[in-house]
């Protein structure tokens, strides 16, 4: 098969085998012990930092997981960095690791997947959706639930401002990268990194091509700001809301402004030329 760059979060990696359909199992390339560098960065987080301890404590009662915030830690540590194999359809990730002639199999949401590739990174979630893992008993078995899990894809529409009855589309590939299409008018790039570094690029070039049409976004709305950290630690995916600021006494916490540049509303309001 032809080797093809691809890069997940900061570390490049190899596809091995396609499975068919946009479905492929591959390699990430990391640094030698990094795992165990992990662990002990995680330690010191929770040692120095008491808010990230609470953090994840509040993130496993609310996700129902009644196991040790360490011991969870470590599954989902060891699942990133230690597996043997992974998979991905460009949108989701699996990480799979071999116990006891049985495979354990873990989905893993990509934002949180990469957002674990930073140092210093924050230790307040997991990227494992589930700390019960999926299991299979062969290779054949393993695929069958791979190919279940990861055939179907994620496409976002966007509305456009001037009419109810049109919709410009986007679509993410980790081969091919992002996708988008309004109707003969078509954007196809790659960005940076597997997940978010660039989109905000590529969305306003987007934005730019389709004009006079006016594309419905967060990122195109006049309510929208990035701060320096929300577009660190997201990769310019995430930013807050101006009226949600605005309202903040009838909010719970700083989650309840932020938004996502490709998410819109109907308080939307056109950037000011």
């Amino acid at each position: 098969m032809k080797k093809t760059s691809l890069k997940i979060g900061l570390h490049p990696a190899q596809i091995l085998r396609d499975l068919g359909s946009g479905i492929f199992e591959i390699r990430i390339q990391y640094p030698d012990n990094i795992y165990e560098r992990k662990i002990a960065e995680y330690t010191e987080s929770q040692l120095k930092n008491k808010n990230h301890q609470a953090a994840l404590k509040d993130f496993l009662l609310r996700k129902g997981i009644d196991v040790l915030p360490e011991e969870a830690m470590k599954i989902n540590l060891q699942h990133i960095f230690k597996a043997d194999t992974y998979f991905t359809n460009g949108q989701s990730i699996l990480s799979c690791i071999k116990r006891d002639e049985q495979f354990e199999l873990f989905e893993h949401a990509p934002e949180d997947f990469t957002h674990f590739h930073v140092t210093p990174c924050a230790f307040f979630r997991l990227s494992i959706l589930s700390i019960q893992p999926i299991e299979a008993i062969s290779e054949r078995n393993r695929d069958l639930e791979v190919i279940k899990l990861l055939s179907k894809r994620e496409v976002k529409f966007l509305p456009i401002l001037e009419s109810d009855d049109e919709w410009a589309m986007m679509r993410q590939s980790l081969i091919d990268g992002y996708e988008f299409r309004y109707g003969d008018k078509v954007l196809t790039k790659r960005a940076a990194f597997y997940e978010g570094r660039g989109l905000d690029k590529i969305l306003r070039e987007f934005i730019d091509r389709i004009r006079p049409a006016t594309l419905k976004c967060c990122l195109n709305c006049e309510h929208f700001k990035f701060s320096g950290m929300s577009y660190e630690m997201s990769g310019g995916t995430v930013g807050y809301c101006g009226l949600l600021q605005e309202n903040s006494e009838k909010r719970e916490g700083l989650k309840d402004v932020v938004t996502e540049i490709d998410a819109w509303c109907g308080d939307f309001r056109i950037v000011p030329a």
